[in-house]
């Protein structure tokens, strides 16, 4: 087996990285499937992409929204992608740099959507759940959340070596999916759908070292839930019963049974009947 060679987790690419190769993304092509799986998620109003990199999809979240914030813990990426977006979209886009790891710098119900892809799979379970809380806060009701997840990772060097991230979780693709579903199928969220894919055409030749990366992918499309509002007092419904309320000691159809209180005087006796009206004997 080939030794793993270990490097720090989260690496920074120089600048001049992320503009070799022109247009083409350091992280290599985007998937043909996760493009058809974004057209079919009908996205609109103000996403927020999270660990927008240098701009893989960018543009197509861009072609649907009526606004979107590009983030990244590091600007370099984000000026590519800046450059690289068509001139039609550029008043349609805004930048941010910021730490996904810690909370967002919005307010509660910010944003109609929440993308991510490349990004979630290389932190732990701990780090996850946090990136998730804050997921749950900017997203509006009704907010629609899409992810790319990958699992069962493998990067291959030219010499055959692997090529791993000191401190990155190996998730399988049952322990991505059983993640992402308890993350998002709960009493916030609905999962509309989830499926599964894989690539290993990958090429990251301008990655230090260069690899070939083989792996599975989750895509996950989640829905907010709507709030239900109390309703207002002029349309609450009012309770009538069906029978009149049972009153101890009388001696009604739908109150027989009901014993008198002690308290309750007992019913006065009957007058004698008529003379006339008594029976023979």
């Amino acid at each position: 087996m080939p030794n793993k060679e270990q490097i720090l987790l989260h690496p920074v690419e120089p600048a001049k990285k992320y503009f070799e190769g022109e247009q083409k993304s350091i992280w290599g092509k985007e998937s043909k499937d996760f493009l058809k799986f974004i057209k079919t998620a009908k996205l609109h109003g103000f996403i927020l992409n999270g660990g927008a990199g240098d701009g893989r999809y960018n543009n197509e979240l861009l072609e649907r929204a009526d606004r979107v914030i590009a983030a990244d813990v590091d600007p370099n990426p984000l000026q590519k992608l800046c450059k690289n977006t068509p001139p039609e979209y550029k008043q349609k886009l805004e930048l941010n740099v910021f730490d996904i790891t810690k909370k967002f710098p919005y307010k509660n119900n910010s944003f109609d959507g929440f993308f991510s892809t490349g990004l979630l799979h290389i932190f732990p379970k701990e780090v996850f759940e946090n990136i998730s809380h804050e997921i749950h806060r900017v997203v509006k009701p009704g907010g629609k959340v899409i992810l790319g997840f990958s699992t069962d990772m493998i990067r291959t060097k030219k010499d055959g070596e692997l090529h791993i991230y000191k401190g990155e979780p190996e998730y399988s693709l049952s322990e991505g999916e059983k993640l992402l579903k308890k993350t998002f199928k709960n009493e916030d969220f609905n999962i509309i759908k989830m499926l599964r894919s894989h690539s290993s055409e990958n090429n990251f030749r301008r990655s230090d070292p260069p690899y070939k990366l083989d792996s599975n992918y989750i895509y996950l499309l989640a829905k907010k839930k709507q709030l239900r509002p109390p309703l207002p007092h002029s349309i609450r419904p009012v309770i009538t019963p069906l029978f009149p309320l049972a009153t101890p000691g009388v001696d009604l159809p739908w109150n027989i049974g009901i014993s008198p209180s002690p308290t309750t005087r007992a019913p006065s006796p009957k007058p004698p009947s008529h003379p006339s009206q008594t029976p023979l004997k």
